[in-house]
C-alpha cells in the first residue's frame, strides 16, 4: 500500500469532531490548527503586555484555558451549570463559558487536549479504507 497524501480531512482540523465525555458532547479540533496557534500567539502577547514576561501559574492556566476555548473546543451540547437557585440550567457555548468550564474542570482540559492530538479522529471517510484505526 502506498502512502496517502489525502488521509485526513483538513477542514476537520479546524472545525472539529464531536466527542462524548461525562454525559456531554464536545466538538474538538486538532491541536495544530491555525485557530489554536493564533490564539496562543495573540494571548501570549496580551498576557505578557498585561503581566510581564513571567506569568504566575494561575495566569498561565487562565491563558491556556482561553486558548483551548478559542482554538480547540469549538462547541458543546448537554453541558449544564447551576443557577442562583441551585437548579441545573443548560449552559450555552461561548469562549467565556468554555474558559470558565476549563478552569473549573481539569478533567475536561485533559480530555480536550488528549483528543485534539489524536489524528485518527480527522481521517477522511473512504470507501476503500477504514475511517479509523489501522
Amino acid at each position: 500500500m502506498a502512502f496517502r497524501v489525502d488521509t485526513y480531512d483538513p477542514e476537520l482540523f479546524t472545525a472539529g469532531v464531536w466527542e462524548e465525555f461525562q454525559g456531554g458532547r464536545f466538538k474538538i479540533a486538532y491541536h495544530g490548527n491555525t485557530d489554536y496557534r493564533q490564539a496562543l500567539s495573540d494571548l501570549g502577547k496580551r498576557y505578557r503586555k498585561r503581566y510581564g514576561d513571567e506569568l504566575t501559574p494561575e495566569q498561565s492556566d487562565e491563558m491556556h484555558a482561553e486558548a483551548i476555548a478559542m482554538g480547540l473546543l469549538k462547541d458543546w451540547e448537554k453541558v449544564e451549570a447551576t443557577d442562583q437557585d441551585g437548579k441545573p440550567v443548560d449552559l450555552e457555548y461561548s469562549v467565556e463559558n468554555a474558559t470558565a468550564a476549563l478552569l473549573a474542570n481539569l478533567d475536561l482540559v485533559n480530555f480536550v487536549v488528549r483528543r485534539s492530538h489524536d489524528l485518527s479522529r480527522f481521517k477522511r471517510d473512504r470507501d476503500d479504507e477504514p475511517a479509523k484505526g489501522e
